[in-house]
């Protein structure tokens, strides 16, 4: 990818965050609606993304207006993961799946590699031990 990613790739890097929380609801209780579990695993997977995608971040800044008087493409790509994380909290999207055992998390994170390695366009690849790291922020506390 060049210096500038254009928004329209980013369904396809999205196809790789879905996979992520679909693959959770393998392991989550049933009431946790497959929309929720995609709202709690998005802001993580931006922290994942945030350097490798940082100019496309960084222009959904701009779109949302979350850029006001930032000149660095970096401190906008954190802008807009911040405002992310603002409308999760401000429409109830808890921080953590309060059904997520620990020790569902490195079959949860084989099963995500294993399909979605080498199959969705994203701006940087997801070990295993990495998606265990990102699973582990979203076990309750």
């Amino acid at each position: 990818m060049g210096p500038r990613e254009p928004l329209d790739e980013a369904p396809a890097r999205a196809a790789e965050h879905e996979h992520l929380a679909g693959r959770l609801g393998t392991a989550v209780r049933p009431h946790d609606a497959d929309h929720l579990r995609l709202a709690v695993v998005l802001p993580h997977v931006l922290d994942f993304y945030r350097e490798a995608a940082a100019g496309a971040l960084a222009e959904l800044a701009g779109v949302i207006g979350a850029d006001a008087g930032l000149a660095d493409r970096q401190a906008k790509a954190d802008a807009f993961i911040a405002r992310v994380r603002e409308l999760s909290c401000a429409v109830g999207v808890p921080p953590v799946l309060d059904s997520l055992r620990a020790e569902d998390i490195p079959e949860i994170a084989r099963r995500a590699m294993a399909e979605a390695q080498g199959f969705y366009p994203v701006p940087r690849f997801m070990s295993t031990k990495q998606c265990e790291a990102l699973l582990q922020r979203l076990l309750p506390r």
